[in-house]
């Protein structure tokens, strides 16, 4: 039986998602983010090395290049600057820098999903797995809240920490592959009218939901996906039926929310109480920016001690506070690199609804806010949500070289 390069290049990628999530908490793996970006680049390598694989994803990658260019650049600059300036060793440089570098896995999303002639398979793999780890991430769940056991071996591998509990329950990531299988089977649901499956796409967000509000128990998630939603719920309603359907949903939300006091609700358990990180998380934001502005070029640059940094504050961690965080680590380029991502990804979603292809466009548009809001404290340069830069980079640079073909094919 003859193996295709291309299936192997396929279900490599996929490993590399499992990856980010220590396969459903099975095991512990040895510097997996490391692992995850070294095939990521290996997987480059062999697209590259096949001239017709290279060919297929030509058009769809000059927007990978322009970011990967800019990125590079950063990362050697900042090199140099953190062994010349802060003694960085090199293995700690590398450790630290791998939530930038796993980008490259942006280019063999995109061969995976011309491979496939398009992202649904994408896509359902995602359903799939987000069901599977779902489930096992409620079972963990309720197991230790009934009878205190840990029954996750990677749980018992890594050992709880305080972050790992919430209102005396269990809290457990469901990381970012988690959340875009919300707002994918929510726009599925919602807004294809071709779908043929939308009680299955139904029941994943409500099952989503559900866990991450019990389970993950992490507020900016919690507002991301919401708001994703609410978009996605008002951006497209051409027909009437849908529209007062729409509308009615908004009124009753908007009561529910008068009346329940849900928005101070949630502020107050930002800045009150034993789980109030508010405060903390604006000290520490407030000592990156002064760094910024200190040494706009720099920040702090990639620190000895890793991602956090110590301060007359106690430790902080710069990708716990966000964009601001990043600025306070690589100074101005994270206005480079975050910002071709908003200026790329924004004009692609406006280009996409001047022409209708709303198909592509809802979509697009509900990753995009879920992107922009996670930004605000948990960035995607991070552990929990670095796989969201590679993920968002492939999406929208091949749904937008499709929406061109077919663009041309119809003049």
């Amino acid at each position: 039986m003859k193996v295709k390069i291309g299936n192997i290049i396929k279900y490599a990628v996929y490993l590399i998602l499992l990856l980010d999530c220590n396969f459903l908490m099975m095991t512990v793996i040895g510097r997996r983010f490391q692992i995850m970006v070294l095939l990521s680049i290996l997987l480059l390598v062999a697209i590259g090395l096949v001239p017709k694989y290279k060919e297929r994803i030509a058009c769809e990658i000059s927007g990978l290049n322009k970011y990967a260019v800019a990125l590079i650049i950063m990362l050697a600059f900042h090199f140099i600057y953190a062994k010349l300036h802060n003694g960085t060793p090199t293995s700690v440089f590398l450790n630290s820098s791998h939530y930038y570098m796993i980008f490259f896995l942006a280019y063999s999303l995109v061969f995976v999903f011309s491979y496939d002639g398009g992202t649904d398979k994408f896509w359902k793999f995602i359903t799939v797995f987000s069901f599977a780890w779902y489930s096992w991430l409620l079972i963990q769940y309720f197991a230790y809240g009934i009878t205190g056991n840990i029954i996750s071996p990677y749980l018992k591998q890594a050992g709880l920490l305080i972050n790992n509990f919430r209102n005396g329950n269990l809290r457990l990531e469901i990381r970012v592959i988690g959340h875009l299988a919300i707002i994918y089977n929510f726009d599925r649901f919602y807004n294809q009218d071709r779908n043929r499956h939308k009680i299955v796409s139904l029941l994943m967000t409500i099952y989503g939901l559900i866990v991450m509000f019990l389970v993950e128990q992490t507020r900016g998630y919690q507002l991301a996906v919401l708001v994703a939603i609410a978009v996605l719920l008002a951006c497209y309603n051409r027909k009437s039926k849908k529209f007062l359907f729409t509308f009615l949903i908004v009124i009753i939300a908007a009561v529910i929310i008068y009346r329940t006091q849900i928005v101070s609700s949630f502020i107050a358990s930002i800045f009150e109480g034993d789980n109030a990180t508010g405060y903390f998380r604006i000290n520490g934001m407030q000592m990156f920016w002064n760094q910024f502005l200190k040494n706009p070029l720099w920040g702090y640059g990639f620190q000895p001690t890793g991602d956090y940094v110590y301060s007359s504050l106690g430790v902080r961690q710069f990708n716990d506070n966000g964009f601001v965080g990043i600025l306070g680590q690589i100074g101005i380029w994270g206005f480079i690199l975050f910002g071709m991502m908003v200026i790329r990804f924004g004009r692609i979603i406006v280009k996409l609804f001047k022409k209708k292809d709303f198909q592509r466009a809802t979509i697009l548009l509900g990753l995009y806010v879920y992107m922009l809001l996670t930004a605000i404290s948990l960035i995607c340069y991070w552990n929990s949500t670095c796989l969201l830069c590679p993920i968002l980079w492939a999406l929208f640079e091949y749904e937008y070289s499709q929406h061109l073909k077919v663009e041309g094919n119809n003049k």
